[in-house]
């Protein structure tokens, strides 16, 4: 079992007693676009239960802002960093799902099923990954849309400068 201590007040932090570091890197959107989080841990048998090991971690985002959280498990032989990394990448994911929950409840509009504007049967019901991929059809169809103004207006000054040469 591995959670977090519900509860958990801050400041039980010692760097005397700290075990270790490390930094875990998040790739966001594509490869090249990476986001560095920094941990620091102390590691021992929880005051309130020595059945279970305590982990107090002090994270760090790439805004450098800081947190100190608890993480608790039964099995006291488990990699501290491996612990951390479990609980910190199911902790981003839940965020990032979060975010898409946010875009929905703003943006409801932009989740309608297709079919029931077109009179289509009004039961059906999106899966999460046909609203994440409405969402970035939304936003490339966005950008798509903004290269086809630049292109009409383009054609027009053209059009206007090639008029322009033959009134001459």
């Amino acid at each position: 079992m591995i959670t977090w201590e519900k509860g958990y007040k801050n400041g039980n932090w010692d760097d005397d007693k700290k075990h270790g570091e490390f930094v875990m890197p998040k790739y966001r959107n594509n490869s090249r676009d990476i986001m560095f989080f920094k941990f620091k841990y102390i590691s021992s048998d929880w005051s309130k239960n020595n059945k279970l090991k305590q982990i107090i971690v002090k994270a760090t985002n790439p805004k450098e802002n800081t947190i100190e959280v608890s993480i608790l498990t039964t099995d006291k032989q488990i990699d501290e960093q491996e612990v951390i990394r479990l609980m910190f990448k199911r902790w981003l994911q839940e965020n990032d799902l979060g975010s898409i929950r946010n875009y929905i409840k703003n943006n409801p509009y932009s989740c309608i099923d297709s079919t029931r504007r077109r009179g289509g049967s009004p039961s059906k019901s999106l899966s999460l990954p046909d609203v994440i991929g409405r969402i970035k059809m939304a936003q490339i169809e966005k950008f798509g849309s903004r290269w086809l103004k630049m292109k009409k207006i383009k054609l027009r000054f053209k059009k206007a400068k090639n008029s322009q040469i033959t009134e001459v």
